[in-house]
């Protein structure tokens, strides 16, 4: 009896529970994100369509990306590549935007760094399998942002948790420089590489940065 009873948990414990469970990224990380979306301030709607090279490191806290972006001109309304570079620093809660001219702005940030994991309490939607002939197999995770009402979809490799892609939508209150409003964006990672260029992750030396339109009077 006792034999058959150790046959159960040995055969239990080969087979065990496969349902997928949360799960962590690299906490350093490049990639290139595409992005795509819609967002509405002040009842007008802005389309979002552009790329980013994005390098995030959890354990510094910090957050680098450089945004290519199509907006309009002011002048002739023509669609326009625009391209910013952004440094995120959640230790000083501070964003740094430096444009193509090298004029840098910085405003307070709101929000902590989102960890690169699918949280705890994110229900799993689905299981599905990505691609045809050489294909991946991939979760569908859903989860809301505690510090707003806004909701994600993050799609991670089964095997080993690479991000694939994640959406996001709902309402963002207003930042330092007035932008808040409805959104949707939704964004798909290429190139992911679990490391980080650590030269990124600082403003370049000699740049002076002013809260927005208020350049020469320092934060």
């Amino acid at each position: 009896m006792l034999f058959v009873f150790a046959l159960v948990l040995a055969v239990s414990g080969i087979h065990g529970d496969d349902t997928p469970k949360p799960c962590c990224f690299s906490f350093q990380h490049t990639a290139k994100l595409t992005n795509s979306g819609m967002s509405i301030f002040s009842g007008m709607p802005f389309p979002i369509d552009g790329w980013q090279m994005l390098t995030s490191d959890w354990d510094k806290q910090m957050l680098f990306t450089e945004v290519h972006s199509k907006e309009a001109d002011p002048k002739t309304g023509e669609p326009v590549n625009v391209i910013n570079k952004m440094l995120f620093d959640y230790n000083d809660k501070r964003k740094y935007t430096i444009d193509a001219d090298g004029k840098c702005v910085k405003e307070p940030i709101t929000v902590p760094m989102m960890k690169p994991c699918v949280p705890e309490n994110a229900t799993l939607v689905s299981t599905v399998t990505l691609g045809g002939k050489s294909s991946i197999k991939a979760n569908i995770w859903e989860f809301t942002t505690p510090e707003s009402n806004t909701v994600n979809k993050m799609i991670v490799a089964a095997d080993d948790c690479t991000p694939l892609a994640f959406s996001q939508y709902g309402s963002f209150a207003a930042d330092a420089s007035g932008y808040g409003g409805l959104s949707q964006l939704t964004f798909l990672y290429t190139d992911y590489q679990p490391t980080t260029d650590v030269s990124l992750l600082s403003i370049p030396e000699g740049t002076k940065c002013y809260p927005p339109g208020k350049v020469g009077d320092e934060l």
